[in-house]
């Protein structure tokens, strides 16, 4: 069943209209978001029972089971219980009802804060319904090939305007007209330079697989030639590469000049991806050595001084202890999806006049808001995902190495941040699993098309046809 061409523009325009919306971290763009993306979800898995309804094949969503019963696990965290089952359930949520509830006796849910959990539970069902269509929509090389340039010029424009605002008079005050009462982080449309690097650090692994298959494409027109083969880049696939390969650098320098760690992390999570899938082996060198140089357009001191002034550990360190502290109180349903925040305000040691709503680590904080087997069904999901990636990317071209690297990216980063707790980035990033799990579970291959394999390796089918043997009959 192919992919319906409104409901693929719809999951491209999610992925990349949010991040000039502040991130969409302000409920003026949540909610739209979440409006819109519920809409496309359901319209997706809509039209696909109507259509097998009408005799087509179902398309099985790559865990999709597990994000279903995610749903569930969060669903009984808001049934009320009697107080007696909480505190046998979870100790932790039984403590801290018993200390904020007015009325002894009452039936309790097992989250902390059932307001905060049931949007989470919204949010992660709009999530799953993009996740599931994007598997649906964006499954064919040419709208994931879409996708990647989408996010790939998005990408760029985000750091055109960072760049902008950094030199302007008001370099904390997004586009000039509004400043946030926390401004010390903010580069570009986002509060946090962390959250803008979150939004790269998969563009950058996207725009290097577009260019990967504009240097496939260079490398046939080539071939082309008997002499001068320099000339191709002379040719609309020359130009392309030139292109994309700018866009890719800008979108590096971008990163780097953001200054984040977690941005910092990423990338290594991304191109070590890229180095174990690579055919080509010395491109794999080359991209080690040359991305990193592409921070001295910028100025690598600041990424080396934060990393230095403020650790992971220092900055991190004692909300990860104090997260643990919890955990280890609601080990078996959770304190509550969404819930980290709440739960976190009586077992807080550290900067105490600071409220932390994220864990900063985004499997810590599954475990502290859905327990144990939330985490479990958390890292069967991302090892599904990598699964089928690799495979894809293994028989594929530069589009599914792409998404393996972007995918790892993210993952990589979420150790030290939380970039699924803003939605213009876990929308992004929903989109994105989706189409790289849609791909891998077609048993996709690449070299059916035209471009690059892994790294700019071209496909047997790329190559020029042999001239006709002497004497053969020409068919025209």
């Amino acid at each position: 069943m192919s992919g319906s061409r409104p409901l693929r523009r719809g999951l491209v325009a999610l992925a990349v209209v949010p991040p000039f919306a502040l991130g969409a971290v302000h409920a003026p763009a949540w909610m739209p978001l979440l409006l819109v993306g519920g809409l496309v979800g359901a319209a997706s898995y809509l039209r696909e029972r109507l259509a097998v309804a009408f005799g087509a094949m179902p398309r099985p969503v790559p865990g999709g089971p597990l994000v279903v019963a995610a749903l569930f696990l969060a669903l009984a965290q808001l049934v009320p219980l009697p107080p007696a089952l909480v505190a046998l359930l979870s100790p932790g949520s039984a403590q801290f009802h018993d200390r904020y509830t007015l009325v002894e006796g009452l039936w309790r849910p097992l989250s902390v804060n059932a307001p905060a959990t049931a949007r989470g539970f919204v949010f992660l069902a709009v999530l799953g319904l993009l996740y599931a269509a994007a598997s649906r929509e964006l499954a064919d090389a040419a709208s994931r090939r879409w996708l990647c340039r989408a996010m790939a010029l998005t990408g760029a424009l985000l750091v055109v305007v960072a760049l902008v605002q950094a030199r302007s008079a008001v370099p904390t005050s997004i586009y000039g007209l509004y400043k946030p009462f926390w401004d010390w982080a903010v580069f570009g449309p986002y509060v946090n330079r962390n959250h803008f690097a979150g939004y790269l650090i998969p563009v950058v692994a996207l725009s290097l697989a577009v260019v990967g298959e504009a240097l496939g494409r260079v490398r046939v027109a080539a071939r082309r030639r008997r002499h001068r083969r320099w000339l191709a880049l002379g040719e609309p696939a020359g130009a392309a590469l030139l292109l994309w390969a700018g866009v890719a650098l800008l979108v590096v320098v971008g990163l780097f000049a953001a200054g984040a760690r977690s941005g910092l992390l990423g990338l290594l999570g991304s191109l070590a991806a890229l180095a174990a899938v690579a055919r080509r082996r010395r491109l794999a060198l080359a991209l080690l050595v040359l991305v990193p140089l592409s921070a001295l357009w910028t100025r690598p001191v600041a990424v080396v001084a934060a990393i230095e002034g403020r650790g992971v550990w220092r900055s991190r360190g004692p909300i990860w202890t104090e997260s643990l502290r919890l955990a280890a109180d609601v080990p078996l349903t959770g304190a509550g999806l969404n819930a980290f925040g709440t739960a976190l305000t009586g077992y807080r040691a550290w900067q105490t006049e600071m409220y932390v709503g994220e864990a900063h680590n985004e499997y810590l904080q599954a475990l502290v808001d859905m327990g144990l087997p939330g985490l479990a069904l958390l890292l069967a999901w991302v090892a599904s995902l990598l699964r089928g990636a690799w495979r894809a990317a293994r028989a594929g071209g530069s589009l599914e190495a792409g998404g393996l690297a972007a995918v790892c990216g993210v993952l990589a980063a979420n150790f030290v941040d939380f970039n699924w707790q803003i939605p213009a980035n876990a929308t992004a990033f929903a989109v994105l699993a989706g189409s790289v799990a849609g791909a891998s579970s077609d048993g996709f291959r690449s070299r059916g098309e035209p471009g690059a394999g892994p790294m700019g390796a071209t496909s047997p089918t790329d190559a020029p046809p042999p001239p006709n043997p002497v004497g053969a009959a020409d068919n025209r």
